[in-house]
């Protein structure tokens, strides 16, 4: 957590400007995240402590606990993980850009053509999964997740995240649904701006993850999930939040 913290300090244009939510569990050792809090006392940095649940399987609701907590005037969400690190300079200046001219968005530095395309999955694994990789690690606006937790509101096991741990998959499938259903680009392409080790742990390397995303991904793309989700898009573009002109992605 450190190195990543250190990373954001060197490579980010305006810190005071953001804040950092982190989520951790109620039997990690605190005291190793209260001298984190005192080393990097200049950031607004914030923990939440909550249960551990059930690690993946829970990522959309502690996703929800910190967007919850998040303060009132921010206007973006932005997704990384402890073992990743900020790889370019001045990286939220082009996110400050879009805030103030486009009404909502989502970010990624892959083309949009490759975020909504569908590739082979693994044995055993739905026929096809949308490709949105993790390694750019989104950036949403504000707007979209409201309109997100408005259309959802009443959805069962539905979240402002989604229902599943694949909140990736998600932003893939609104990026695709918008596009195609309703003639809406929210998608902009950015230089890539957070990076991982290469050493980091793989899906194949814990016994319990593959599990657990054969069940995330089976139920994605399921008929009743596949129906569910285009009318939680749908409900999206109805409450107004994606404002009256949406740039084009391309």
């Amino acid at each position: 957590m450190e190195a990543v913290l250190d990373s954001f300090v060197r490579m980010t244009k305006h810190p005071e400007r953001c804040e950092i939510l982190v989520k951790i569990d109620d039997d990690d050792d605190l005291n190793f995240f209260n001298a984190v809090k005192k080393k990097f006392m200049a950031l607004n940095l914030r923990f939440f402590v909550t249960p551990r649940g059930r690690g993946y399987a829970d990522a959309h609701i502690h996703h929800l606990v910190l967007a919850d907590q998040g303060s009132a005037s921010s206007r973006a969400w932005a997704f990384f993980s402890d073992d990743s690190f900020f790889s370019r300079s001045d990286w939220d200046l082009g996110i400050y850009e879009l805030i103030e001219n486009t009404p909502a968005f989502v970010t990624g530095s892959q083309p949009v053509e490759t975020v909504m395309s569908v590739i082979d999955a693994d044995t055993g694994m739905p026929n096809t999964i949308f490709s949105y990789a993790c390694e750019p690690y989104p950036v949403v606006s504000r707007n979209i997740l409201d309109g997100l937790r408005v259309a959802s509101e009443g959805v069962p096991g539905w979240t402002a995240f989604g229902d599943r741990f694949c909140f990736d998959g998600l932003l893939s499938a609104i990026i695709h649904l918008l596009h195609e259903e309703h003639g809406i680009d929210v998608y902009h392409q950015i230089d890539q701006h957070l990076s991982r080790p290469l050493q980091r742990l793989s899906w194949s390397s814990d016994r319990k993850r593959p599990d657990v995303r054969t069940e995330a991904m089976t139920h994605f793309f399921s008929p009743d999930a596949v129906e569910t989700r285009a009318k939680v898009v749908a409900g999206i573009v109805e409450s107004g939040a994606l404002g009256t002109s949406v740039s084009a992605a391309r």
